[in-house]
């Protein structure tokens, strides 16, 4: 299997790449279709009402001399406790490289609890507390744990329910907004 740059690479890349072609600079869309050239030049267009584009992330651990100090790590990051300590005295990580939640706020976070960690400052990440959202429309987002969580942790909830039109950004983005 031929490896991307991230790991693996699927066994169909080059038909991916080129069904990707319409994100490149000088391709576009118009009429309800998506066009671009195909790997051999091939011209062709897609008919959709949308497009969805999904990428994925993965921790970049090679190439870090991570195995030649020991470190405990895996393509999937490098293994660490709340704190950020890794299983050598004195090596802490964080952010994308530990390979779990890849987003910004959550590797200050993780930076920050590792410096209090190397000083002695009792300090801790906690995962489960992360706040995340989707950009679709309207947006969704969350923070803690999940119904299903909290009941088979046996923890009590309170759960609430609004409609998705309620909260001020959902309105601000509607084609009716109201005025008041």
């Amino acid at each position: 299997m031929r490896r991307g740059r991230f790991g693996p690479a699927p066994a169909n890349a080059q038909a991916v790449r080129g069904d990707l072609q319409p994100l490149l600079p000088g391709r576009g869309h118009r009429g309800g279709s998506v066009r671009y050239e195909d790997s051999s030049g091939e011209k062709k267009a897609y008919a959709a009402d949308c497009v969805l584009n999904a990428t994925g992330r993965a921790p970049v651990v090679g190439d870090l001399g991570l195995a030649e100090v020991g470190v405990d790590f895996s393509p999937k990051g490098v293994r660490v406790t709340d704190q950020g300590k890794t299983n050598v005295p004195g090596v802490w990580a964080c952010g994308d490289v530990t390979g779990q939640y890849m987003l910004a706020h959550v590797a200050t976070r993780e930076g920050i609890v590792a410096v209090n960690s190397m000083f002695g400052r009792p300090d801790r990440a906690r995962y489960d507390a992360v706040p995340a959202v989707i950009y679709t429309h309207p947006e969704v987002a969350s923070a803690g744990r999940t119904e299903e969580q909290l009941k088979a942790a046996g923890i009590a909830y309170v759960k609430a329910m609004v409609p998705m039109g309620w909260p001020g950004g959902s309105s601000s983005r509607t084609r009716r907004a109201a005025v008041s």
